[in-house]
């Protein structure tokens, strides 16, 4: 038993110690001063102790609970909501409101993080946290105690609200990974989705990395469709907008251009709006596989043949034309084309 208590133990962090420290003295503090009130109440034959005394018992209560929170919040074991494009997202509790948010800690010494969370950050102050985007909160230095006490210096994202469950985890709830159904449940997040996307574009960044596990439910207005996880946006316009074709995102619903290396598009946010909810009403997209470099050109193919054969988008793309526009739409086909054949799939 005594092994067991041993390795249950926590090592006490450096931020905690003055802080037990100080509750100790404070409770200390609060016996002492409970005990004098009762001494003198009990001297004076049920008369009231001095007022000044009550106040000086109030203010100390006062400051003991304030740092029992704080020592609470310390010793609260860290939630990691997710993997985001830069790192861990972590669950965090504002100390006086107790509002939750989600924050995304890099490391100052990994320069492309940093470059890539502060263009996140820029992104969310754009969009101004509109219905369906997370709100920024703050960006800036953060503590390293913030990130386990690691001795290292961070840039820390902080945004809200938290959300629900991704479009990816109802899949696997409600359908084992399967179909989604009913279909209007998944046109009605694909309109919401598509929303997003407009609303996106016309603040004047790009996502580029849309996935079923970057839609998320809302957790208090649960009917709401959030978009989150910045890490990949770019201004639509300007240097930042080039020279940006490294990076795919999450391969699986990637545009056949982008997949070829070409420069990222508005346009191309739309075909991969296009595969996510064509994944959502098959289950799974028929290159949804892990592919090896040589199986690359096959992909392409693959996507750029699905573009306009895949049964289940002609429904879509109708659905997506009258929410986002002919003009993007038909430009997202067209950039399907690239080196390929076929008929456009939008009048």
């Amino acid at each position: 038993a005594a092994v067991g208590r041993r390795a249950s133990r926590r090592r006490i962090s450096p931020e905690e110690s003055p802080l037990i420290a100080l509750v100790d003295a404070l409770e200390r503090r609060h016996s002492e001063l409970d005990a004098e009130v009762d001494s003198l109440s009990s001297s004076l034959a049920g008369s009231a102790a001095p007022a000044g005394l009550k106040r000086e018992k109030l203010r100390v209560l006062d400051r003991l609970a304030s740092a029992r929170r704080r020592l609470k919040l310390l010793q609260a074991p860290r939630v990691a909501l997710g993997q985001g494009s830069e790192g861990a997202v972590c669950l965090a509790r504002h100390a006086a409101t107790g509002q939750l948010a989600a924050v995304k800690l890099v490391k100052t010494s990994d320069s492309s993080g940093v470059d890539r969370l502060r263009r996140e950050a820029a992104c969310l102050e754009a969009i101004g946290g509109a219905c369906g985007f997370p709100r920024l909160e703050y960006c800036g230095t953060a503590p390293a105690a913030i990130a386990g006490g690691e001795k290292a210096s961070f840039l820390c994202l902080v945004s809200s609200p938290v959300c629900g469950p991704s479009l990816e985890a109802i899949t696997w709830e409600c359908a084992g990974g399967g179909p989604l159904r009913p279909v209007a449940t998944v046109a009605t997040l694909a309109l919401q989705a598509a929303k997003r996307v407009r609303e996106l574009h016309g603040r004047g960044w790009m996502h580029r990395d849309l996935s079923t596990n970057n839609f998320l439910m809302g957790a208090s207005d649960p009917n709401t469709l959030y978009l989150i996880d910045y890490g990949l946006a770019l201004p639509l316009e300007g240097d930042l907008a080039s020279g940006h074709a490294d990076s795919l995102g999450t391969e699986v619903f990637a545009a056949a251009a982008v997949d070829e290396g070409l420069g990222p598009t508005a346009a191309d946010d739309v075909e991969s709006l296009a595969w996510v909810f064509a994944s959502l009403l098959l289950g799974e997209l028929p290159w949804d596989a892990d592919l090896d470099l040589a199986a690359r050109a096959r992909l392409v193919l693959l996507r750029r043949l699905g573009f306009y054969f895949f049964e289940p988008l002609a429904g879509l793309l109708l659905l997506l034309r009258d929410a986002l526009g002919v003009g993007l739409v038909c430009a997202a086909a067209g950039r399907a084309r690239v080196g390929g054949g076929g008929p456009a799939p939008v009048d």
